[in-house]
């Protein structure tokens, strides 16, 4: 395949694509498959492979495809995106003073088949007061987003420490993923 630098994202996340976009690749957004409902028990690793397995688009146009889909999780519980305040609140309340992982999982399509991975990152929580949680809240912030908080936004003021990579909990483990993009043979400008 000759090298390219066009990368097809299928993913709405803007996290995603200026990522990408800032380490050099022209990103063409493109329609990801339905996101798939994940219980909110299990492995959380494998919830967001499965997951971005599943929103990787069945077409190929000769363009690399990227997905990914990240999943928050402690021990056996997941958090998705919450589905209102409350259930925001919630979530946090859980994640305060304790530690969780961020699992990020990443499907690519090229023309010779799919090459996935995912890297995982522990973060962990300060404790927070529900005013803090409701104060966070309020600002819309943790409505889009797994575990109901932003590490590149408000929400990393909520977070002690993170070990592993930060990209990872942002939701796109970046250096992995231009490795991978690389042996695929997309460069970046």
């Amino acid at each position: 395949m000759p090298p390219s630098y066009r990368l097809h994202l299928a993913s709405q996340s803007p996290r995603r694509y200026q990522l990408l976009e800032g380490a050099g690749f022209e990103v063409i957004c493109v329609r990801s498959r339905a996101e798939p409902d994940l219980p909110n028990n299990g492995d959380g690793a494998a919830q967001a492979m499965r997951s971005a397995l599943g929103k990787l688009p069945l077409t190929f146009d000769g363009s690399v495809l990227l997905s990914a889909d990240t999943v928050v999780h402690q021990g056996q519980r997941c958090f998705g995106k919450p589905n209102d305040a409350d259930h925001a609140a919630h979530m946090l309340a859980a994640l305060a003073g304790s530690a969780h992982q961020v699992s990020t999982a990443v499907a690519l399509r090229h023309e010779d088949g799919v090459v996935s991975f995912c890297v995982s990152s522990d973060v962990h929580f300060r404790r927070l007061s529900e005013m803090e949680i409701r104060y966070y809240i309020a600002s819309g912030e943790p409505m889009d987003k797994a575990g109901a908080y932003g590490i590149q936004g408000l929400g990393a003021g909520l977070i002690e420490s993170v070990s592993g990579s930060h990209t990872c909990v942002v939701g796109l483990p970046l250096s992995e993923t231009l490795a991978a993009l690389a042996q695929l043979g997309v460069l970046r400008r």
